[in-house]
């Protein structure tokens, strides 16, 4: 699994790459401000560049739930966006992947078909986090389990600052 390899070629350095056209670079340094919500704080990392400074409005300027942000949307009449992820994505879950076969049966072709043509240079690798072929894997939802909060509740805790 190549964890941040989608992120990095297809959003990361294409920003970056738009910046420095824009004339930001070690000489003109620029903070880009980051949509993820408080729930994702784990996603908040630096940018790695001195001349790029990562900033989360919407986890310290003003510390917004993912909830909050759609019911913000939904007032403003706007449509909600899909999560990112390309047809072939194994981080997908798997209503994500149902959602692809149903409303996008094309591209649910074309990761099946990916998803073999991966095993004819790698055996051992599959597109769905189950380890068997994308047209066989079962995609139904696992039961959710409650999970028990340090306090006594359950789901309790929604902050996204305690991953206990």
């Amino acid at each position: 699994k190549l964890e941040t390899f989608c992120s990095n070629e297809w959003k990361a350095r294409v920003l970056r790459r738009r910046l420095r056209q824009l004339g930001y670079g070690p000489s003109r340094p620029v903070v880009t401000w980051i949509g993820i919500s408080i729930d994702e704080i784990g996603r908040a990392k630096p940018s790695g560049l001195r001349w790029q400074e990562h900033d989360w409005p919407l986890v310290y300027l003003r510390p917004t739930r993912r909830n909050e942000c759609k019911a913000i949307i939904a007032r403003a009449g706007l449509a909600l966006a899909s999560r990112s992820a390309c047809w072939m994505c194994p981080l997908q879950q798997n209503r994500e992947w149902r959602e692809l076969r149903v409303s996008q049966p094309d591209d649910w072709e074309r990761a099946v078909a990916f998803d073999d043509a991966i095993r004819a240079r790698d055996p051992g690798v599959f597109v769905h986090r189950s380890g068997v072929p994308l047209a066989i894997a079962d995609l139904a939802e696992p039961p959710r389990v409650p999970q028990a909060d340090l306090f006594g509740g359950v789901d309790a805790c929604d902050s996204g600052y305690c991953y206990v």
